[in-house]
């Protein structure tokens, strides 16, 4: 582990709160437990932990996509979104997050769909 005030060593990806993968774990993670882009699917457990109200641990792939299937809380378009952000799925055979495709995908499908259901929530401004 690396304190949250130094810098990562380069051959490392950060995941949150000055915690560092190193490159093999960021490739074990894809290989073997079918992770295509880790950044997005650090962005799903996110919107996943807010769903849920609960701490989810990123590195249990299972439980992550086992709650992911059964998340319901906040209606099936949130389940879609998260879903899609965990899978890194958006109909592309895609996984680089720089491409402008998948990006534009990431857009359309998850952000803006975010952005609709929280265009529905009534805020009262006068609490």
């Amino acid at each position: 582990m690396v304190n949250a005030g130094s810098k990562p060593p380069p051959s490392t990806a950060s995941i949150g709160r000055g915690d560092y993968l190193t490159q093999e774990a960021v490739r074990h993670a894809m290989e073997n437990h079918g992770i295509r882009n880790l950044t997005l699917y650090g962005v799903g457990v996110a919107l996943l932990e807010i769903g849920l109200w609960a701490r989810i641990p990123w590195e249990d792939h299972v439980q992550v996509r086992r709650k992911t299937a059964r998340l319901s809380f906040l209606g099936r378009q949130y389940r879609a979104a998260t879903k899609r952000l965990i899978d890194c799925d958006f109909g592309l055979a895609i996984e680089d997050i720089n491409d402008p495709r998948l990006q534009n995908a990431i857009f359309q499908s998850s952000v803006a769909e975010l952005e609709s259901l929280l265009s529905k929530i009534q805020v009262d401004d006068d609490s």
